[in-house]
């Protein structure tokens, strides 16, 4: 499992997969021009040039790979590549259900872990509001960062620091339920989900 995750930088370079696909394709026409399948090629000068492609092209395959392996782990020496680690490989998703008071912070709870939702900076956080009344703008907090939410329905990206754990809170702007005449503001109930990367257990 190890050499798998220590490849898997390299694996996801556009490059190395190109690479790749030309030496296996040229190898393949090599293999089926050699055992007959595909018939001899006239001696002319065109086709001398497509025989001695598919004779050493695969060499060029194997060129392209090592050369788009070496930038990447140059790459990921230097650390201008983010490497692929618990923290950012694509993850299942989290989902809870809250209802706000208009003015009352409220933690998100977490379906996975039972307790307060926690988001990463990156992830994409999914929202769907219902109310019997007209929903107020939403805040999500997370950690120290402030997020208006842009509508009832919708998706925002997480931001804040990398690799740190942040405590998600919803807020509907507005007075407190109590505090207007002629009754409270109806309750907001919202869905939330969350896409994006794997924690740490």
């Amino acid at each position: 499992m190890d050499i798998l995750s220590n490849a898997l930088p390299y694996l996801r370079d556009p490059l190395v997969l190109v690479g790749f696909a030309l030496f296996l394709g040229l190898i393949i026409a090599r293999e089926l021009l050699k055992s007959g399948a595909i018939g001899p090629l006239p001696d002319s000068s065109g086709f001398r040039v497509l025989r001695l492609a598919l004779d050493r092209g695969f060499i060029l395959g194997l060129v392209v790979v090592a050369v788009a392996g070496y930038m990447q782990y140059r790459d990921l020496r230097d650390g201008t590549t983010p490497t692929v680690t618990e923290a950012t490989a694509p993850r299942e998703v989290d989902f809870g259900f809250v209802e706000l008071d208009p003015g009352q912070p409220v933690a998100v709870p977490s379906y996975k872990n039972g307790g307060q939702m926690v988001l990463y900076a990156g992830e994409e956080f999914e929202f769907h509001a219902l109310a019997d009344g007209p929903i107020p703008p939403i805040e999500l907090r997370a950690g120290d960062q402030v997020q208006l939410l842009p509508g009832p329905d919708g998706r925002v990206k997480i931001i804040g620091p990398l690799s740190q754990p942040l405590k998600a809170v919803l807020l509907a702007q507005g007075p407190a339920r109590m505090s207007l005449p002629g009754g409270p503001p109806p309750r907001i109930s919202m869905k939330v989900q969350v896409f994006g990367i794997t924690r740490p257990k």
